[in-house]
């Protein structure tokens, strides 16, 4: 052949590698072993970040390694060049630039074999270089983007599904396995997912896809109940969206699922909180009706029975407030006494064991002891500057409970010459309770004995209207 048209080709032949390797971002290099010369197209020399036109050197190379991929690369190397190797594995590693920047590359090598003196050995390696930084952030993007998802998925116990409606396969992440109580690590079959359902509830959720569909929409969720590997029944949300075929008919459903347990009780609770709050509101109205009623039915003038409700109402509202404060639940008898005698606490001695009272016997109570403060105020020992009140109480072992009131220097006492609304919520008001109260008008000062079942339960339905008696008040 014409040695000109030869090397015609041979030009044409490198100039479509070059337009190749060029439009597809790759480099090639060529490493003479026994020179340690290195070749460097252009393209690899920008890809590395070396000056164009210029020659390139193996400390060039080495240095543009990151440090920490240089131990790795020259491993491989090494294995690349063994005769007894020959190892062709791709290299995946940083580049450090001139610029401080970093740039992920992927390289392909194969050495190039000779004997030598009788033995064989590599003296060449050539190969390829392409960046791939983009894919690599993408990828590194990806697996961040799915690592943040399982992290969303599990902290919100939530599982991804999609189901082939025609070959009845489905597809789930490894949370759905976990909803359902299978243990971590394993992959329960779709029959075995199904066999958690309760009763009704798989095809509820068959009907709820197809109800959507009969609207016209693609959309649907629905919840239902299942039982966990441990049998533990729990609510679980599913949302779905139905992928259609041309004809219309159902090709796939994807959706998620959340379980929603821990919200339907929360709900459940809600509900209940709101009934008892209005049953509380209720009975509340009934007894300040009741104390209304009544003052006014013994009242002797307006002023005064005025005064007699609000003073009522009061006493009320603080062992309301301290039940609130105690979320409604047994409070501390020496609390309530300290909150309804405050207004003459310097006055008053308490003294008793840690006592806790249910809340109908914390009402009922701080209404006997507002009547009783108040008719000391009025007509007894704490009516005069020196005047005093010992309250004591003691509890047995059967639930007893036993207070005493003793005023103490007070003026002399005669009995009342008629029975006030006060007095008659004093003897009436524990009636429910097996209570009984002894009130005695002894010239030194009152004593009133009460004494009450303090462990039994409230009684009386909700929402059983108040009487309208004394022994109504409270209740």
């Amino acid at each position: 052949m014409d040695p000109r048209l030869l090397t015609e080709a041979l030009e044409e032949s490198e100039r479509r590698l070059s337009l190749a390797t060029r439009a597809a971002g790759i480099g090639i290099w060529d490493w003479d072993i026994r020179t340690n010369a290195m070749t460097y197209s252009e393209m690899a020399k920008e890809i590395c970040g070396f000056p164009p036109g210029e020659p390139v050197t193996y400390e060039q190379v080495r240095a543009a390694t990151h440090p920490e991929d240089l131990p790795r690369t020259s491993a491989m190397a090494r294995r690349a060049l063994d005769p007894d190797k020959r190892e062709q594995e791709p290299y995946e590693y940083r580049l450090l630039l001139q610029d401080g920047g970093v740039r992920w590359v992927l390289a392909h090598g194969q050495a190039v074999f000779e004997t030598v003196d009788g033995a064989v050995r590599a003296t060449r390696y050539v190969g390829t270089i392409q960046d791939i930084t983009k894919r690599y952030v993408t990828e590194a993007q990806l697996r961040d983007s799915e690592s943040r998802l399982r992290l969303a998925l599990d902290a919100a116990k939530m599982a991804a599904w999609e189901y082939n409606v025609v070959t009845d396969m489905t597809t789930y992440s490894p949370e759905l396995g976990r909803l359902f109580g299978f243990p971590e690590g394993t992959s329960p079959s779709l029959d075995e997912l199904r066999r958690r359902y309760l009763p009704g509830e798989q095809e509820r959720v068959r009907a709820a896809g197809r109800e959507a569909l009969e609207r016209g929409e693609t959309y649907f969720e629905v919840e239902y109940q299942i039982a966990r590997l441990d049998d533990e029944h729990r609510w679980m949300l599913l949302r779905g969206e139905i992928q259609l075929l041309p004809g219309g008919q159902p090709q796939r459903v994807l959706g998620v699922v959340f379980d929603i347990t821990t919200q339907k009780k929360a709900a459940e609770r809600q509900t209940l909180l709101v009934d008892e709050l209005n049953h509380r509101v209720r009975n509340t109205l009934s007894v300040v009706q009741s104390i209304t009623k009544l003052t006014l039915r013994h009242a002797r003038d307006t002023k005064q029975a005025a005064a007699d409700i609000e003073g009522r109402i009061m006493s009320l509202s603080r062992a309301h407030g301290l039940l609130t404060e105690q979320m409604w639940s047994h409070v501390s008898l020496r609390q309530l006494a300290s909150r309804v005698l405050s207004f003459a606490a310097e006055k008053v001695s308490l003294k008793g064991p840690d006592v806790r009272l249910r809340p109908k016997l914390a009402i009922d109570l701080s209404m006997i002891l507002h009547e009783l403060l108040t008719n000391a105020l009025k007509y007894g020992s704490l009516s005069v500057c020196e005047g005093r009140v010992s309250v004591d109480w003691s509890s047995d072992p059967t639930g007893k409970l036993t207070l005493h009131w003793l005023e103490m220097d007070g003026p002399t006492v005669r009995p009342p010459n008629r029975t006030g609304l006060g007095s008659a919520l004093i003897r009436n008001v524990l009636t429910d309770d097996d209570g009984r109260v002894e009130v005695k008008f002894s010239p030194t000062g009152l004593s009133c004995l009460i004494s009450f079942i303090n462990n039994a339960r409230d009684r009386g339905a909700r929402g059983a209207p108040a009487r309208e008696s004394a022994s109504s008040v409270g209740r």
